[in-house]
């Protein structure tokens, strides 16, 4: 069975259309978005702050309209590797892996993950499940 929606990273700003509400600034439909900006994740939902600024998306997109969103401007990538050390990620996202794996004990003293791959930037997603696990 072929896909029916793929995944991307997008860059691109939050406008209003028509009536006020608002959405990414992006030519093709979503019917899923994460938006990261200033090292803050935010699932689903576009808020007032965000209006006219520039955010990273992981979005959802159906698979018909592939070659239109690869071929935008606002593309980055399909996946988290080829897109993680991207200057225009670290912009909006550049929360290390040591930080987010981080765990506080009951008497508040923290340890940071120490693997060796603890300077790299870690998924939004997966900084967001453990910090609310």
């Amino acid at each position: 069975m072929d896909k029916f929606f793929n995944e991307a990273f997008v860059v691109c700003k939050v406008v209003s259309d028509e009536e006020g509400n608002l959405k990414l600034d992006l030519p093709f439909p979503i019917y899923h978005m994460t938006i990261t900006y200033q090292n803050t994740c935010r699932y689903c939902y576009l808020s007032q702050d965000l209006k006219d600024k520039e955010v990273l998306a992981y979005i959802h997109y159906f698979a018909t309209d592939e070659a239109k969103v690869k071929a935008d401007k606002a593309y980055l990538g399909d996946t988290w590797k080829t897109v993680s050390t991207k200057s225009e990620v670290a912009k909006h996202w550049a929360v290390k892996k040591e930080d987010a794996y981080a765990v506080t004990s009951e008497l508040g003293t923290v340890s940071k993950y120490e693997g060796k791959d603890k300077l790299n930037v870690v998924h939004p997603y997966m900084a967001i499940d453990i910090k609310e696990a």
